[in-house]
């Protein structure tokens, strides 16, 4: 299949790439101040993998959209009924 060092390096190179990326979005987030990043960049480094995957999770549902639900509403009467 392939040399395992080879598939190890690969691996490292992806995941350091990977918790790369992730510090850049977080540091180009509006949504936290400077301690914040700082703290999440933290965690990111500290725990390669997970750190990077929670702090992305976080952002991306802080920056998610709620939903305002259903404005159509039924006229309805002064007595109840709807009409």
């Amino acid at each position: 299949m392939g040399n395992p060092k080879i598939i190890a390096y690969a691996f490292l190179v992806l995941l350091v790439i990977y918790q790369l990326w992730i510090t850049v979005v977080i540091y180009r987030a509006d949504e936290y101040d400077s301690k914040q990043r700082n703290l999440q960049c933290f965690v990111i480094w500290l725990f390669p993998f997970l750190g990077a995957l929670t702090c992305q999770l976080v952002l991306r549902s802080s920056r998610t959209p709620i939903n305002p639900g259903n404005t159509d509403f039924v006229p309805q009467s002064p007595n109840g009924d709807m009409t």
